[in-house]
């Protein structure tokens, strides 16, 4: 099963990827894929420095295996929705304040002016657009049962 992570900007998607991971590690087979994004139109895995391809027949693959949990850090992609809606994938979305996103890209990346409010307006189209399908929506989870929290997750 797939189980894509994905939130808006400078939300805490990172750290959501990587606790997902570690619960799910601890409670059966789970593969990290790392990030997803878009090079010149390809399926990809990372946009920088020569990263192995996420080929459709190797998503196809992670889709359809029911032993192991395949986990890709999101890049809100048709595909991602395609396969949720099949039942084959878990879309989880974090989402933040958009004022504390532009702070935190502001200090990250030095944006100001024009860059900053493109990234703000990016941030919130990304929430509208997963705001408007049925997914869990983590804001500012604390985990005390980890059992819980994994039947929560992959609820739907």
């Amino acid at each position: 099963m797939l189980v894509f992570c994905s939130g808006m900007l400078r939300s805490g998607s990172a750290f959501q990827f990587n606790l997902v991971c570690s619960l799910l590690e601890k409670t059966s087979i789970c593969v990290r894929h790392g990030r997803w994004e878009r090079e010149n139109n390809k399926m990809t895995k990372g946009a920088i420095g020569g990263y192995e391809k996420f080929t459709k027949e190797q998503i196809d693959s992670w889709a359809n295996d029911k032993k192991t949990f395949h986990v890709i850090k999101s890049g809100r992609f048709p595909e991602e929705f395609y396969y949720a809606k099949k039942g084959l994938a878990k879309i989880l979305y974090i989402n933040r304040d958009i004022r504390d996103i532009a702070v935190a890209a502001k200090y990250k990346w030095g944006l100001k002016g024009t860059d900053l409010l493109v990234i703000l307006d990016r941030a919130e189209s990304s929430y509208k657009t997963m705001s408007k399908i049925k997914i869990l929506k983590m804001i500012g989870v604390f985990i005390r049962n980890m059992k819980k929290f994994l039947m929560i997750i992959f609820m739907l």
